[in-house]
């Protein structure tokens, strides 16, 4: 099989046509500029090859699609998350899905509880995670970013993270019975 960064047109083409040196010429010509073409286009495509891109670039994409609560010193996982789900989040914002997006952008998992759900004050919400690994740093930075995507009149008022604990408990019961008898002499 011919590859496209590999192929000349003299590949394809019936034996009488190729054996002229004005179309061998021809053919390596665009065999060579295809091959530039192809290496420059694999350098343009940041966008869908977020996952292989230097943190350089990383921070470049986020100027330049204005990720509002992007912080350059954050961990480099989600810097590329929060940029990868940028436009997402500009069409969604002030939705639940934005924010249960940015949930799992910056705490790993978890989930959004609306505040009829646990019999919070109207407007109210708080965020449910599993994530035992979650640092001050962390909820720092997700307060920071929430304030940009949640409604402006939605409230948080908690993070809970549920911790699942394994605990051995030996339990152990003794019973004793005793029974008492009294025996009267009669005379």
């Amino acid at each position: 099989m011919i590859s496209l960064y590999d192929g000349q047109f003299t590949d394809i083409l019936p034996g009488n046509l190729k054996d002229s040196a004005e179309v061998q010429a021809l053919s390596y010509a665009v065999s060579k500029t295809m091959q530039k073409l192809l290496t420059c286009s694999q350098k343009v495509m940041l966008y869908s090859a977020i996952d292989s891109l230097p943190e350089k670039l990383i921070d470049i994409l986020a100027v330049e699609l204005r990720v509002q609560y992007y912080d350059e010193t954050g961990n480099i996982d989600v810097k590329r998350e929060l940029v990868r789900n940028a436009l997402i989040l500009y069409s969604f914002a002030g939705t639940n899905y934005a924010v249960e997006n940015i949930v799992e952008a910056v705490l790993g998992s978890g989930s959004v509880t609306e505040w009829y759900e646990y019999g919070g004050a109207p407007g109210h919400f708080r965020i449910t995670t599993e994530n035992s690994e979650i640092s001050t740093a962390d909820i720092e930075l997700f307060n920071k970013i929430i304030k940009s995507v949640k409604r402006k009149s939605a409230i948080l008022d908690a993070i809970e993270i549920n911790l699942d604990a394994i605990m051995n408990n030996l339990n152990g019961t003794y019973l004793h019975t005793v029974s008492y008898s009294t025996l009267v002499q009669e005379g």
